[in-house]
């Protein structure tokens, strides 16, 4: 048994544990967590192994997914990830305000944010298409690479402060962009 619960060796983790679990383990409040359990039973370096053993295992057969990656998400929506996350969060915001989702619907809906996929999901909600389901499939499906002159003005209104406050020129600004999108 070590001298201390962060003496434990993770050494046997394969490439594939390491990629689900980590290449450093000793700062996991997890593992930490279960390397004190493990040293305050007794557990010797070899039972420890076993463990390391369980979780290779559990990596190998895919029933561990690799811990998620915000940055990594933030990159599969280009230079501007971030500017299109938080405009995916005040769609969410602005459907709220404006009355048409309540409270749980909104939190729900920016469950979506932290994802590139879930980004994309609230982009082609703005934009209108899901009501048109008749509409063929345009574009690349990312609604920002091939945006029209239309498109980008369309945009540019849906975060005017009027948008907000004013009924008429929201109407206008969603007709707009229901047009500039279809």
């Amino acid at each position: 048994m070590p001298d201390a619960a962060g003496g434990y060796s993770f050494d046997g983790l394969s490439d594939k544990g390491k990629g689900v679990w980590g290449s450093d383990l000793a700062g996991d409040p997890a593992i930490q967590a279960v390397t004190e359990m493990a040293h305050a039973a007794g557990w010797s370096q070899r039972r420890m192994d076993d463990v390391v053993s369980v979780m290779n295992a559990l990596a190998d057969k895919g029933l561990i997914d690799a811990p998620f990656d915000p940055a990594a998400e933030l990159q599969k929506l280009g230079a501007n990830g971030s500017a299109r996350v938080t405009e995916a969060e005040n769609y969410v915001k602005a459907l709220q305000a404006r009355g048409e989702i309540d409270a749980e619907m909104a939190a729900e809906l920016t469950t979506l944010t932290p994802t590139a996929a879930g980004v994309k999901v609230l982009e082609w909600l703005q934009t209108g298409k899901p009501m048109a389901l008749d509409a063929p499939a345009t574009g690349d499906g990312d609604g920002r690479a091939g945006d029209t002159a239309a498109q980008a003005v369309a945009r540019a209104a849906r975060q005017d402060p009027r948008y907000d406050s004013d009924p008429h020129f929201r109407r206008k600004a969603d007709q707009d962009f229901r047009t500039a999108f279809s």
